[in-house]
């Protein structure tokens, strides 16, 4: 974004952005116990270790980043670290299936999860780009003639999700399948508090 540097240095961002998450997590009244809390970092810690970076743009920017000392916003960004692996490894898959950004994005919005408004103002794709976007949709059967996502649409959505899984799965192999899944118990509370709070609902 044009001019963000001028309006503030990287690491005054960094530290809102760790604020805001802090203050975030605290108003949805996440709780998780220190042992809990403890347990998971020594998960996630492993995991992203060991990960390999290249590729992982979004990825290894936040993995580079030094943790602050808020125990709870701390494995928020190690968190936020996996998250943005996955959606490094995403953008693998969707390229390779012939996706381009808006594309993704109009296939999304017509499930009806996002709305389109929200998609349009988050990510400002013109009605030309839209537009164009939809027609290649509905040209690969994904959509029909109104826009609406077909069988083979879903299909193909829930295809790129198992590639994308399956792209993660080494990103995984420190602590293996049952340490993922005890890492995903260990961390519901903090989706289960944001969902409580109604947060997740523009998203669904």
């Amino acid at each position: 974004m044009a001019g963000v540097w001028e309006a503030a240095p990287p690491e005054r961002w960094q530290a809102a952005r760790f604020l805001a998450a802090g203050r975030a997590m605290r108003r949805a009244d996440v709780h998780l116990t220190d042992d809990d809390r403890a347990e998971a970092r020594s998960l996630i810690d492993r995991v992203v270790a060991d990960a390999d970076f290249a590729g992982k743009v979004l990825a290894a920017a936040n993995a580079s980043v030094e943790l602050p000392t808020d125990p709870l916003v701390a494995l928020w960004q190690q968190i936020t670290v996996v998250r943005e692996w996955r959606g490094d490894a995403h953008l693998v898959v969707l390229a390779d299936n012939g996706l381009g950004p808006c594309d993704c994005l109009v296939l999304h919005a017509a499930t009806g999860r996002l709305p389109t408004a929200l998609a349009r103002a988050t990510r400002q794709w013109d009605d030309e780009e839209w537009n164009a976007a939809t027609a290649r949709l509905v040209a690969r059967g994904w959509l029909d003639a109104i826009g609406v996502i077909t069988d083979a649409g879903s299909a193909a959505r829930e295809r790129i999700e198992v590639e994308t899984d399956e792209h993660c799965a080494v990103l995984w192999a420190p602590i293996g399948t049952s340490g993922a899944r005890r890492f995903a118990s260990l961390i519901a509370p903090i989706t289960n508090a944001f969902t409580a709070a109604g947060a997740l609902q523009a998203v669904r």
